[in-house]
């Protein structure tokens, strides 16, 4: 009993000295003894926690070998409360499905994740500080999760980084004060869909008349501005829907580049920023009934440059917005094929509606009772998805076909 007493000592004591040197860390209770849970003994029901019928958009659509996301599927799960054992149950390609228990700081790098793995939080309490890396991965979901990042203290650049990985799932989270961006799907990643979230920074704050917290850039979906055809070009297949884009956000709600991605049921309060929604450099952007409140620029086209890209904007609600509004294509002389149908079927809400049911339910929320999928699905109409030849999905399709034009006066792959 004292040899053990000395060791949790010892460990309070580490604890004190990472939050001196980091400054504002979360108070942890991933200091355990035990650091593994058997779900049994904690009665831990994933179902209050993941509810597979909310899945849609392009995670659930048959391609690269997937028929859909399912992470760590039925696989018995794992309460983890620290964060080298996070690390090692995220790791490698077995399914898991993983419990995060407490708060979790991973104050110097990203917590690798693996293939086939559903990452979740124990209740709406749990956090991890720090955040993700979900490179050359497939069939991850992280839900009901809060995912804080390390400004204004050196740590993870990203929440979640995203690259080349399809089949990716983030539902149910809140994420803010990323360093660089709170969610970035890059480097040829697709088949992703981003949903029921809640983004946001704490704070913008001025010093002495300088913005030292200006790079408040939330999401980015592609990089590099004409460079990354070879990895980035006819991928990037992205869903945004009923995601709360909230205090102190500037830029990128999101900002597309090369990718197809269709961004609806979205809740934008950001006030004072700089602009919601950028396509640029071969994008192709439906941006469908959502609703933008006191933001600027709700949809624009980025730069005067060479590279074209298309905006499909219809249905959305505009309350005392300001500014840009860019839809059609950006180069009439160079046009991209427009995004007008999904290959997928979805339920959409009036735009009228977004305000209600997102302030409600975006981020973590027990699902047990089915109270959250109800009124979620509530004045909802379904939208049917249209595959045509060109862009027919199988189990052993590649995303290429649906990149190529649709007419002759599409010279352009989006």
């Amino acid at each position: 009993t004292n040899i053990m007493k000395k060791q949790i000592a010892k460990i309070a004591a580490v604890c004190m000295l990472v939050a001196s040197v980091f400054g504002s860390v979360p108070n942890s209770e991933s200091v355990s003894v035990n650091y593994k849970v058997d779900a049994a003994q904690s009665n831990f029901d994933l179902s209050t926690r993941l509810d597979m019928s909310e899945l849609y958009g392009y995670a659930d659509v048959t391609a690269n070998g997937l028929e859909s996301v399912t992470g760590g599927g039925n696989s018995t799960p794992v309460i983890v409360t620290t964060l080298s054992d996070l690390k090692k149950e995220a790791s490698g390609n077995l399914p898991k499905v993983i419990v995060i228990s407490g708060t979790i700081v991973c104050p110097d790098y990203a917590v690798d994740v693996g293939s086939n793995k559903t990452i979740v939080g124990i209740d709406d309490n749990a956090v991890l500080y720090g955040g993700f890396n979900i490179k050359n991965s497939s069939n991850v979901i992280v839900c009901n999760l809060n995912v804080q990042g390390t400004w204004p203290n050196s740590g993870p650049d990203d929440c979640f980084n995203i690259e080349n990985s399809h089949h990716v799932w983030l539902n149910h989270l809140s994420v803010w004060n990323s360093t660089d961006g709170n969610i970035d799907i890059k480097a040829g990643s697709d088949y992703i869909t981003v949903s029921w979230c809640k983004i946001w920074y704490t704070d913008d704050t001025v010093v002495n008349g300088k913005d030292v917290h200006g790079h408040r850039l939330s999401c980015l979906i592609g990089s590099g501005a004409g460079d990354h055809d070879a990895t980035d070009m006819g991928k990037l297949h992205v869903t945004y829907h009923h995601n709360w884009f909230g205090n102190n956000l500037d830029q990128r709600m999101p900002r597309v580049m090369y990718g197809r991605a269709h961004i609806y049921n979205n809740y934008y309060t950001a006030k004072d920023n700089t602009y919601c929604v950028g396509a640029d450099c071969y994008a192709s952007v439906l941006i469908e009934n959502n609703s933008f409140n006191d933001v600027n620029n709700p949809h624009q086209f980025h730069y005067d440059n060479e590279y074209p890209a298309s905006i499909v904007a219809r249905g959305n609600l505009y309350n005392n917005t300001s500014g840009t509004k860019d839809s059609g294509q950006k180069k009439e002389n160079n046009k991209v094929s427009p995004f007008e149908t999904t290959v997928y079927d979805y339920k959409l809400n009036n735009a009228s509606d977004v305000s209600g049911v997102v302030s409600s339910y975006a981020g973590p929320k027990d699902l047990s009772d089915g109270s959250v999928v109800s009124a979620e699905n509530k004045n909802s109409k379904n939208v049917k998805g249209v595959a045509d030849t060109k862009k027919e999905i199988n189990a052993n399709a590649t995303p290429l076909p649906e990149q190529t034009p649709v007419n002759s006066e599409c010279d352009n792959p989006i």
